[in-house]
């Protein structure tokens, strides 16, 4: 008769539960702010325990996070505050904030309430003439906190959404904006208006006119997300030069349109489009004056520097070398969420 293996052991149970005692309004603002950082109470209460146990009696000492953070606890806001304070670097993407700064930089009716309304996002985001003046003045060191940490998306919106589109050199409008007639003025500002209110909507994904910490971050993991994913051309998780081969980008672009054509038809964007007619007649002597600056070539764009010398921003080289934090010639997602802020 063969003999049969032994049934193996169940494994020991791996955790304990610990009873806490606080009272109710303490835990009703605790799960709440919880809830809004799209994180479990476990979870966070498993990290503060962590940190505790990591700085031992220091967390007990006046003034020192650990102790702030706690006193907050009792609060919705403070609650919010250790949920960001304890977020472990190694959480799964879906787990962290992303652009919390520059959410804050909106949302500033309260002491981080962690929504953002309408008018706050509008009054923080400015005309488009005040967007020109504050790059203009950037390097300053003089400008204030919300401008300093939303200026970047910004800009970036206003470049892509306005001037490209409108055959514009922002720069020039930038340099001289009194010379720009009213009438185009007008023309660039409606629009930007619009693109505002329609990326404040994007962001609403509940669509109940507020915008809140939690959508924000997925809104933005979502854009990262995107934008990495189109340049990872080969798809390996990281951005090298080999994404920048003609042939990589080829092919790349080959499968995608193949893709593209074997998915079902999308809807019709929803985002505003600038009116070209409306800018020929409005603008008409800017885009004489005002000659956009043309694109790098590709024989530019993929030049290697020389020797000691720092490659153009413009480049494939510049481009791996403003995300590479740790310096190994590739960026990976965390580095490239890291270098733009995120």
């Amino acid at each position: 008769m063969s003999q049969t293996d032994p049934k193996p052991k169940r494994p020991s149970k791996k955790t304990e539960a610990l009873e806490i005692r606080l009272s109710p309004e303490e835990k009703s603002a605790f799960l709440e702010a919880c809830k809004r950082a799209g994180r479990t109470a476990s979870a966070v209460l498993r990290d503060a325990m962590r940190a505790y146990s990591q700085f031992g009696p220091m967390a007990r000492l006046p003034g020192s996070p650990i102790m702030i953070a706690s006193a907050f606890i009792g609060a919705t806001a403070g609650a919010f505050l250790l949920v960001q304070l304890i977020q472990p670097a190694e959480a799964e993407p879906e787990d962290r904030l992303y652009g919390m700064r520059t959410f804050n930089a909106y949302a500033v009716s309260g002491l981080y309430d962690r929504e953002m309304l309408w008018e706050e996002y509008w009054e923080r985001s400015g005309t488009l003439r005040d967007v020109l003046y504050q790059l203009s003045v950037r390097d300053s060191g003089d400008l204030p906190y919300h401008v300093r940490e939303t200026l970047a998306g910004r800009s970036g919106s206003m470049f892509g959404g306005v001037f490209i589109p409108a055959d514009l050199d922002s720069t020039r409008f930038m340099e001289e904006p009194d010379r720009v007639n009213a009438e185009c003025w007008d023309v660039l500002e409606a629009h930007w208006l619009t693109q505002r209110r329609f990326q404040f909507n994007e962001w609403d994904a509940d669509e109940d006119g507020i915008v809140t910490a939690l959508e924000f971050s997925r809104a933005q993991l979502e854009r990262h997300q995107f934008v990495f994913g189109m340049q990872d051309k080969d798809g390996d998780g990281f951005i090298t030069r080999t994404d920048f081969d003609p042939d990589v980008i080829e092919a790349w672009a080959q499968a995608r349109q193949a893709a593209l054509e074997a998915a079902p038809p999308a809807p019709p964007s929803r985002r505003p489009r600038l009116d070209q007619d409306l800018v020929a007649q409005a603008c008409a002597a800017e885009r004489e004056w005002a000659q956009p600056t043309p694109p790098p070539s590709r024989e530019d764009f993929l030049r290697e520097p020389e020797a000691g010398a720092s490659p153009p921003l413009n480049s494939a080289a510049g481009h791996i070398a403003a995300h590479d934090i740790d310096g190994n010639g590739r960026v990976s997602f965390d580095e490239y969420v890291a270098a733009a802020g995120g």
